[in-house]
């Protein structure tokens, strides 16, 4: 059973409710009331999807909010309080938003009129490029038509991105597309401007809200649990409480207590932990378990100051491990390397060939892979079912491949321009090529050791051959792992955030996707 499949078992639920219930009364009992609430719900129906709700319940909850007290406000009236401070409503007010702009939305249309509810809906700007594994539904969106006519009953419009990438692997370039670009295409089509900003899963970093704050949205909206309390710095991520059909109506009110919040916060956290765990169990040996237990109590027995040069009270030139952080866990390259093939994943399909092994194609590809080739220059590597040199595979014919993996590949190759115009040669049309290099690292082999990328390198190097407009380059690290990469930590040793954030000017690995031309 998923972690996911386990919250939402009968026996988990009733548990939930029952906290919620036991929170919401000690809420009650001493005085400790809402403020404002963002409820964040996506499509209106019956059917199997997570996130819808249905019509029913959907007015059995409007009308519960309205019976407890209160008061429905709009976008305008959030954003005027929190930028000035002065509200024009007395007591607890609720903000109802939804996500992704499904048409099913208009069946609630006209008893939300009738309560004078006017809601915030994130549209997407390119719905026929819209990323329906990250959307997990294939439901009908809104029309233009039909969003206008929204804005005209009272309806405030927002944007959900372009497509609803994951923001937490995008490059800038393609993130300043899904923000800024869907943005100006919004206004264009619609004829008003788009001032808010919906950040898809709630996910989002500083340099994310930095590409936000410059397209000129004046309020973004993120899915961290929360009851909004007059703070200016909300505005970039004003929270919102998720609501889906796992929540029944006698919980309602409850889930939005202060005190629940508070617990939600924790608990996404712990679940959290233990969902990354069980992703890491079933995708890597036992071994590699062991060590990352390891160096999970390593790292909470150790101060993590003391491994760092700059600040190591004796200093040392030496690193700290050799290894690269195989024997303290997993080295921080890999989970960058991981990271960027997991947002591919849907180009992994097909035939397709892999340096070396083929552990990434079948991890990543699984059924979706037709025919796994693995291609080395080692005669002894017995993995391989193509002995060859990457700058000239004569045994393939052209136009043969719809994905080729080459993980830190051509930076140990002399002449890689060759090597990637093989690549170009062996991929059909439509053919996606797979690679990182590394911008920072320790050499394995002196010997081997040719090249290190930039992010302007590697758009300029895989550009040459694939074309600038069919190359996406994604750069990874900061300087925090760079550094701990440098000596020699493993990703275990550094916490999500610190391995997450990204910095184009530290980045540790180069993630490129290059497709190769249909004409």
């Amino acid at each position: 059973m998923s972690l996911l499949s386990f919250l939402e078992s009968k026996k988990v639920l009733y548990v939930r409710k029952f906290v919620y219930t036991m929170l919401a009364l000690i809420d009650r009992t001493f005085g400790m009331e809402n403020g404002v609430v963002i409820l964040c719900y996506h499509g209106i129906s019956s059917d199997e999807f997570r996130f819808n709700i249905s019509e029913s319940m959907f007015i059995s909850q409007m009308n519960r909010l309205i019976d407890d007290g209160y008061c429905f406000i709009t976008a305008h009236q959030l954003v005027q309080w929190l930028q000035s401070g002065k509200k024009d409503w007395n007591g607890k007010a609720c903000l109802i938003n939804f996500d992704d702009g499904y048409r099913n939305i208009l069946s609630v249309k006209k008893f939300l009129a009738s309560k004078k509810i006017f809601p915030v809906v994130f549209v997407l700007s390119d719905i026929k490029n819209a990323d329906y594994d990250e959307l997990a539904n294939k439901q009908e969106f809104l029309s233009d038509s039909e969003i206008i006519d929204l804005r005209n009953n009272g309806w405030s419009i927002g944007c959900h991105s372009a497509t609803h990438r994951d923001f937490s692997v995008i490059s800038s370039d393609a993130a300043k597309d899904e923000i800024t670009a869907s943005k100006n295409n919004l206004e264009k089509r619609l004829g008003f401007d788009i001032e808010l900003f919906a950040y898809p899963k709630g996910s989002y970093s500083e340099s994310i809200m930095d590409i936000v704050k410059k397209s000129g949205y004046v309020a973004a909206f993120s899915m961290d649990d929360g009851i909004l309390g007059y703070k200016k710095n909300e505005l970039s991520a004003l929270p919102r409480v998720g609501i889906d059909k796992s929540h029944g109506l006698d919980e309602f009110l409850c889930t939005f207590s202060v005190s629940a919040i508070r617990m939600r916060r924790v608990a996404k956290k712990i679940f959290n932990f233990f969902d990354t765990v069980m992703n890491m169990m079933q995708s890597i040996s036992v071994i590699r378990v062991l060590r990352s237990i390891r160096s999970m109590i390593m790292r909470f027995a150790k101060s993590k100051k003391r491994y760092f040069l700059f600040t190591a009270p004796k200093r040392s030139l030496k690193p700290i491990s050799n290894k690269y952080g195989f024997d303290r866990g997993n080295p921080i390259d890999r989970y960058y390397i991981e990271k960027f093939m997991d947002s591919y994943r849907a180009h992994v399909q097909g035939r397709c060939l892999e340096i070396t092994d083929n552990a990434y194609t079948m991890r990543f590809g699984g059924k979706r892979v037709q025919v796994s080739d693995v291609l080395d220059i080692d005669t002894k590597n017995s993995q391989a079912n193509i002995h060859a040199d990457l700058r000239r595979v004569n045994q393939v014919r052209d136009n043969t491949y719809d994905c080729i993996i080459a993980t830190h590949t051509f930076g140990v190759i002399d002449e890689y321009q060759m090597a990637i115009q093989e690549c170009f040669r062996m991929l059909k049309p439509g053919g996606v090529l797979l690679a990182t290099v590394s911008a920072l690292g320790v050499s394995a082999e002196l010997e081997k050791s040719y090249w290190r990328f930039t992010r302007t390198s590697s758009k300029y190097a895989f550009g040459k051959v694939f074309g600038d407009q069919n190359v996406e380059v994604i750069s990874y690290g900061n300087v925090l792992s760079g550094q701990a990469f440098w000596v020699g930590l493993a990703q275990e040793e550094l916490s999500k955030r610190e391995l997450e954030y990204s910095d184009p000017r530290y980045a540790v690995v180069i993630g490129i996707c290059a497709r190769k031309p249909l004409f």
